[in-house]
């Protein structure tokens, strides 16, 4: 009992040692780290935890490099460090120059440690974060995405942990002498680090934005190249699978997927939107590759997709690498239309393009209708009756209908062939033609009047001869609008026979019996000559203009005279 009690007392002040310190999920900190108190094994354990600020520079390293194999003392209490907590050193800028030495005693890190970490500036590839932990139990797949490691995350220090990080931690780059490589697992790529520059193998630093996997990699592994910065061509070797989110939001512009190829999972390209040119060999399409829509545009617009051609229909008939291709729909002519053709210009279009059709009617035939299915397509009309329409997502079929043109109505066309004081001729389709010509419904009729010397076209009209065939057509219609000046005039043949009147006068008036001098000859003059005559005429000069007839005497003979001559004028 006694030895109980002992044990129980021992236990208690061990307890209360320990709560003196902080509880288990206290976070303290020696004024540079955050520390998370955890109970996963010895009572005494903690593990990194974020800085509230979310972003710092890792000033004090001294837990890193002098007492990575000893445990740490926080306000008189010993800790072992095993564990570095979710988000712990996220967007953290660690030393220069240096290698940032994880604890022995570490055991698991956790959902983006280390994401965005940053290691050096100005290209310093001397830092590097290395693992030293001997007993490290889990990695996981989210601790290093986005980090911006410069020199590199070496494991390779850390032989017997290097299978299990290399396992579970994405972008990870392991050391193997001088040379950094992709971190494997046997034939499975897990990561490539986040890194500018690859080392020669010579201790020297090359560009390297090509990635290219040799034969030994058939596997890329879950968010292998997620987040990367580095590599814009990938050449992918002889993979044969690529699993998920494996190069999500990745920058690669340029991608070559070989013919072993099966299997992509959905994932793996998500948000690589930089893509413009894929060269995929592998005989059938690779199953489950699904790409942004933004990919599918970039390479239907201005990017190239290369597929083996004798798989084309296959790549084509894949509901995801069927995208790259836009669905094409054909334009189909009936057969059998009589009469006359229709021709598209295209067999086939894709969805907006537009699509011409030219319609040849057949000699003495005309369009009599047109057909085109779906009947909500509108087809617009364009010169000489041909049609074009915007290409519908749907398969256009097109019918027409040919008709004997319509007799052609013929009516003759009189004029005076002769005209005192001018010469008239009359031209259709460019040909003059003779008065009593007959002469086509609808055709342009053109005049030309060419008036003797020191004479005018005072008008032109054209008169209708109604005939009994066209006085239902045009009741009530005496004339035709008649358009033109000086000596050209123009007008449409009617379905009528038609008269040309042409009136033409002497520039100066010069007639007996303009009394009044206005130019013409009409009452007025009557008038003046009527009173000339009633009064008495003294005026020697007066009884001379007042004498039309000219026998020396005023009178009516004079009156009548004048009456005749604006009768004749």
């Amino acid at each position: 009992m006694k030895t109980k009690i002992t044990l129980l007392f021992a236990m208690l002040i061990a307890w209360m040692s320990f709560s003196a310190g902080a509880a288990v999920g206290d976070v303290i900190t020696d004024g540079t780290f955050y520390f998370k108190i955890v109970a996963e094994g010895d009572v005494n354990e903690v593990e990194f935890a974020p800085k509230p600020s979310g972003t710092y520079t890792v000033s004090n390293r001294l837990i890193f490099t002098n007492s990575y194999n000893a445990p740490i003392t926080i306000d008189g209490v010993t800790y072992n460090i095993v564990g570095i907590g979710e988000g712990a050193f996220k967007d953290a800028q660690f030393p220069t120059q240096s290698f940032t030495n994880l604890p022995t005693t570490l055991r698991y890190i956790r959902d983006y440690a280390f994401q965005g970490v940053k290691t050096g500036v100005n290209n310093d590839m001397g830092s590097n974060i290395r693992f030293y932990a001997e007993n490290m139990e889990s990695v996981s797949p989210l601790a290093f995405v986005g980090n911006k490691i410069l020199g590199g995350i070496l494991v390779g220090n850390a032989t017997a942990t290097y299978s299990q990080v290399a396992n579970t931690a994405s972008r990870i780059q392991y050391n193997s002498g001088n040379s950094y490589a992709v971190c494997k697992d046997g034939n499975i790529m897990f990561a490539v680090a986040n890194t500018m520059v690859l080392s020669n193998g010579n201790g020297g630093w090359i560009n390297a934005n090509k990635l290219t996997l040799n034969s030994q990699f058939t596997i890329v592994g879950p968010h292998a190249m997620e987040d990367n910065t580095a590599y814009t061509q990938l050449d992918l070797g002889s993979v044969e699978e690529i699993q998920e989110n494996a190069f999500k939001n990745s920058v690669v512009e340029q991608l070559t997927l070989p013919a072993t190829l099966t299997t992509v999972d959905p994932t793996a390209f998500e948000g690589a939107s930089s893509i413009f040119s894929i060269k995929c060999y592998a005989p059938t399409p690779p199953a489950g590759c699904v790409f942004d829509d933004i990919v599918y545009a970039t390479i239907r617009g201005n990017g190239r997709i290369t597929v083996p051609e004798e798989a084309l229909a296959l790549y084509k008939a894949d509901p995801d690498w069927g995208k790259f291709w836009p669905v094409t729909y054909t334009v189909t002519v009936a057969d059998g239309i009589e009469n006359g053709t229709i021709e598209a210009d295209k067999a086939e279009a894709v969805e907006g393009e537009t699509v011409t059709l030219t319609i040849t009617p057949d000699e003495g035939y005309q369009l009599k209708s047109i057909n085109v299915t779906p009947e909500t397509l509108e087809l617009e009309v364009l010169v000489d009756e041909n049609y074009q329409f915007i290409m519908p997502a749907d398969n256009v079929n097109i019918t027409a209908e040919f008709e004997l043109l319509p007799p052609v109505v013929e009516n003759s066309v009189t004029f005076e062939a002769v005209l005192d004081h001018a010469n008239v001729e009359v031209i259709v389709d460019g040909e003059p033609i003779e008065s009593g010509a007959a002469v086509a419904e609808g055709a342009e009729v053109t005049i030309v009047v060419t008036p003797e010397e020191d004479y005018v076209v005072n008008d032109v009209t054209v008169q209708l001869v109604e005939t009994a065939e066209d006085s239902d057509e045009m009741p009530g219609q005496s004339s035709v609008n008649v358009e033109g000046e000086g000596n050209t005039y123009t007008f449409e043949m009617p379905a009528a026979p038609v008269i040309i009147n042409v009136r033409v006068t002497h520039k100066q008036v010069d007639v007996p019996g303009d009394l009044n001098g206005d130019g013409k000859v009409d009452v007025s003059d009557v008038n003046i000559c009527i009173n000339i005559i009633l009064e008495t005429i003294q005026d020697e000069a007066v009884k001379a203009l007042a004498d039309v007839t000219g026998d020396g005497n005023v009178d009516v003979s004079d009156v009548n005279a004048l009456i005749n001559t604006i009768l004749a004028n």
